[in-house]
């Protein structure tokens, strides 16, 4: 009798950790599962599966399986291309750790894709001011900062009334058309307000019209810069020309 209730207390414990271990089985399973549809790119399937995993586990949401689990279903759900369900699964992975840098990285990719890349801007910064050496964290501000530039930039093209395609005479005779249009001497019966539009609007057709006309800014513009990293990245390029002039001549 000596030994019995040591031997019950360890049943009554086993009989309690049971249920346990299979709850912890089933959320393997399906962790396991919800990864490899991910790999095969079936990610309805994945989503399906770390949802089931979110529901049998147990744990705060502040435990970091979970906040794994939340990140990776909100990658499942932002392949899908569901942005909002996305969005919010990385805000719970968040919440659970604000430094958790995979539900970061798939939030800004899911803000970068809905073009709200103000937001990215407002996100990265106080992690840059944490973690200044990241090269990834330093790699979405750069961009989001590029992308920010070329929204707001004129839009040289429609300024003009030509396409993206068009030649340098055909940009050249539809500056004349739009100049003449534009010209202070047509707008002196106009409002102050419509005097200054065209003001301003004339001078986007001079920025145009430079820019278009020569083959390094107009490809420099065709892939998202705007007037002022144009002509950054064009004296730059000038700069290492009279630096190392032999470059250009085959080292001669």
């Amino acid at each position: 009798m000596v030994h019995a209730l040591p031997r019950q207390l360890q049943r009554r414990q086993h009989a309690l950790h049971q249920p346990l271990l299979r709850q912890l089985k089933k959320v393997t399973r399906a962790y396991t599962a919800g990864k490899e549809a991910a790999s095969n790119r079936e990610f309805e399937d994945a989503v399906a599966q770390f949802t089931l995993a979110l529901e049998e586990s147990k744990l705060s949401h502040c435990a970091p399986f979970t906040v794994q689990l939340y990140t990776s279903r909100g990658e499942a759900h932002l392949r899908l291309k569901q942005f909002k369900e996305s969005l919010m699964d990385c805000q719970m992975a968040l919440r659970g750790d604000d430094g958790f840098k995979k539900a970061w990285m798939t939030r800004f990719s899911v803000l970068h894709l809905l073009e709200r890349h103000d937001e990215v801007m407002n996100d990265v910064r106080p992690l840059l001011e944490k973690f200044p050496h990241d090269s990834e964290f330093m790699h979405v501000a750069n961009r989001a900062e590029f992308e920010t530039r070329k929204a707001a930039r004129p839009r040289y093209y429609e300024a003009l009334g030509v396409s993206s395609v068009a030649s340098v005479p055909e940009i050249k005779q539809a500056y004349k058309r739009r100049a003449l249009e534009l010209h202070p001497d047509k707008q002196a019966d106009k409002p102050v307000e419509e005097q200054r539009a065209a003001e301003a609007e004339f001078k986007t057709c001079n920025d145009a019209l430079e820019v278009l006309c020569e083959t390094m800014k107009r490809q420099l513009y065709d892939q998202g810069y705007d007037y002022a990293a144009i002509q950054e990245r064009v004296q730059n390029a000038q700069k290492k020309m009279n630096e190392n002039p032999g470059c250009c001549h085959g080292g001669r």
